[in-house]
This record gives structure tokens, C-alpha cells and sequence, in this order.
């Protein structure tokens, strides 16, 4: 070969490797405009996405107050309700124990007139102290039942003030 054709080759080759070179830079190019335009779609995805989240975090923070809201009423709804039970049952009592005090009285002031008398006084004292069992056994039962709702629903500590729960024993 002569030194001529090897000028022309190289010539060749120089020319192919520049076009190859440009072709390179445009495909690097043309990959990073791809590439930045897929971030910018992702970035937009995820923008979207973010506003999706904090709209239904949102509407779950309103959910919790509405809950809470409505915790509240309805304990303050059994708390009514276990005091007018209360009253009603120490209304009860104090009416059997008059009762019974009257009876009492009664069959002391007659002197012990008649057998079936004393049996009389016998069976009221008896059912009387069983109404008061009862009356005694079904508020425990409900002070109960409501110091597990308040446990289940509400991590609050438990009242002491006028209005608590904790009935005093005599």
C-alpha cells in the first residue's frame, strides 16, 4: 500500500470516528433530555401523590375528632344514666327500709300479738334485704360495666371529683 491510500484511510476512519463521536454526543444528549423529562413525570407523580395522602390523612384527623366527639357524648350519656339509676335504687332502699322500720315499730307496739304477724315481718325483713342485694349487686354490676367502656374507649384517668364513680361505703 502506498502512503496515499494509507492518508485516505485514515482520513476514512478519522471522518467515521468524529461522526461516530457526534452521533455519541447526540445520543447522550437525547438521553438525558429523556431522562430529565421522566424524572420531571416522576417528581409530578409524586407530588400528586403526596396531595392524595395529606387530603385523606386529613379526612382521617376529622374521622378521630368526630370519634372522640362522639366517645364523649356517649359517656356522659351512661354517666347519666348510671346516676339516675343510682337515685332510683337508693330510692328503693330507703322506702324498703322504712318499711321495715315501720314494721319493726308496729310489731314492737303490739306486743308480739300473733304468730302469723312475726312470720308477716319475717318474710317483708327477708325480701327487703333481698331487693337491697339485688339493688346492691346490680350497681356494682353497672359501676363496673362502665369502668370497662371507659377503660375500652378512653385512656383518660377516672374521675374523683363530685360526679366519680366510686360509691362511698358508709
Amino acid at each position: 500500500m502506498d502512503n496515499f491510500s494509507c492518508t485516505i484511510n485514515l482520513l476514512d476512519h478519522e471522518s467515521a470516528i468524529v461522526t461516530l463521536e457526534q452521533k455519541c454526543e447526540e445520543v447522550k444528549i437525547s438521553l438525558e433530555k429523556k431522562s430529565f423529562n421522566d424524572v420531571k413525570k416522576e417528581k409530578e407523580k409524586a407530588q400528586e401523590e403526596i396531595k392524595r395522602l395529606e387530603i385523606e390523612l386529613k379526612k382521617k384527623h376529622e374521622d378521630i375528632g368526630r370519634l372522640q366527639k362522639e366517645v364523649l357524648s356517649v359517656e356522659k350519656e351512661k354517666h347519666a344514666q348510671l346516676m339516675k339509676l343510682r337515685l332510683e335504687t337508693d330510692n328503693k332502699v330507703l322506702k324498703l327500709q322504712k318499711h321495715l322500720a315501720k314494721s319493726q315499730q308496729t310489731y314492737h307496739a303490739s306486743g308480739a300479738q300473733s304468730d302469723i304477724f312475726r312470720k308477716k315481718v319475717q318474710h317483708l325483713k327477708q325480701e327487703s334485704e333481698q331487693e337491697i342485694m339485688h339493688l346492691k349487686t346490680k350497681i356494682s354490676d353497672l359501676e363496673r360495666k362502665l369502668q370497662m367502656q371507659n377503660i375500652g374507649t378512653s385512656s383518660r384517668p377516672q374521675s374523683t371529683g363530685p360526679f366519680s364513680l366510686k360509691r362511698k361505703r358508709p
